[in-house]
């Protein structure tokens, strides 16, 4: 052998999908006395939608560590927003009006399961 030149090439993985968690907070309707006891959400849980930990964690280390702009930052994290929407969508809203309440007056949230018990 005369010669040998090594090549390497270094690449990320995909980033994960993220992953979903919900939880049922159910309030009942005692029959014998007519009083409504209401179960708690874990720790955590504590609004109808929010961000977990680990999507927080990569928010802070975009802006804080990578030194990001908001905008760029928001483009980084467009997994999350991606998400949004599905959700969105399996409860039958219009994308276009669901993206206008999110970027003008006040974000869409799920329905509220406790508001209509099956």
């Amino acid at each position: 052998m005369f010669a040998a030149q090594r090549r390497q090439v270094f690449d990320l993985p995909p980033p994960p999908k993220p992953y979903f968690t919900e939880y049922l907070v159910e309030s009942l309707l005692c029959g014998g006395c007519g009083e409504v006891t209401c179960g708690q959400a874990p720790d955590g849980a504590a609004g109808r939608l929010q961000y977990g930990p680990g999507a927080k964690a990569r928010m802070v280390y975009l802006r804080g560590a990578q030194y990001l702009p908001f905008g760029r930052a928001t483009h980084a994290d467009f997994a999350t927003l991606r998400s949004y929407l599905s959700t969105a969508t399996k409860h039958g809203q219009d994308l276009l009006d669901v993206l206008t309440a999110l970027f003008t007056t006040c974000p869409w949230l799920p329905p509220d399961p406790a508001a209509n018990p099956s």
